[in-house]
């Protein structure tokens, strides 16, 4: 799999590209400190406080005894999965409700077209001095 496939992939849970370098490194090199993540990834401290705390939040990272350690990639694409079924599921179970706002939209915008049609057929008329 390529680098950029591999962005893509990580891209799919909502993360920059600078918490992938961070996965990427932990997941290569293993559990490390925050100052060793600092120095090999070269970024400033409030970057690596930001990225690992995101990694944490998406459940792929966590600290263990002051080390920082990633979970498996294949687990990574578990989650994507899973995620990707829940918002499927979400979508399926609410369908009735979605189809129903979208054509209220659809009427709302198609209502707001035909009254500025309308206001612009009355000041063409007036203008041309049929009113």
């Amino acid at each position: 799999m390529s680098y950029e496939k591999i962005l893509n992939v990580f891209a799919l849970l909502d993360i920059s590209y600078e918490d992938v370098r961070m996965y990427l490194n932990l997941a290569v090199n293993g559990p490390q400190t925050l100052q060793v993540i600092q120095g090999y990834l070269q970024s400033d401290w409030s970057q690596v406080l930001i990225s690992t705390r995101r990694l944490e939040e998406k459940g792929l990272a966590r600290c263990v005894k002051g080390k920082f350690k990633v979970i498996p990639f294949e687990k990574v694409l578990e989650i994507i999965i899973a995620s990707d079924l829940n918002d499927a599921l979400t979508v399926e179970k609410n369908r009735e409700k979605i189809i129903a706002q979208w054509q209220t939209c659809l009427r709302k915008k198609v209502n707001k077209i035909k009254k500025t049609e309308n206001k612009l057929r009355k000041d063409n008329a007036r203008f041309r001095g049929g009113d």
